[in-house]
C-alpha cells in the first residue's frame, strides 16, 4: 500500500509516477499495471538504489527521472529504460 504520497506526475505516454514517501520508493502505473521503478525495498538507504524520504519527482528534457530524497539531502538521477511488452 501507499503511504504519504507526496507528488505524482503523468509522463508523455500517460503513465503515473507516484513518489511513495512512507515506503521510501517511486511507482509507476502504465496501462499494464503498477511496479516499483526506484528503492523497490522498501527500506530507507544512503546507496544509489535506496531512498530516504523521497519528496519530489521531475524529467529533463530527454526524459530522465530526477527524485529529491530529502534524508539523504541529494538530488538523484535515474535513466528509465522502457521495456517492450
Amino acid at each position: 500500500a501507499v503511504r504519504r504520497p507526496t507528488n505524482v506526475l503523468i509522463d508523455g505516454n500517460r503513465n503515473i509516477y507516484i513518489v511513495d514517501s512512507g515506503n521510501n520508493r517511486i511507482l509507476r502505473s502504465t496501462c499494464h499495471g503498477i511496479d516499483c521503478i526506484v528503492g523497490c525495498l522498501q527500506s530507507s538507504g544512503n546507496e544509489s538504489f535506496e531512498l530516504h524520504s523521497p519528496r519530489q519527482l521531475f524529467f529533463d528534457a530527454n526524459g530522465n527521472l530526477y527524485v529529491l530524497d530529502a534524508n539523504n539531502n541529494r538530488l538523484q538521477q535515474f535513466f528509465l529504460i522502457e521495456s517492450r511488452w
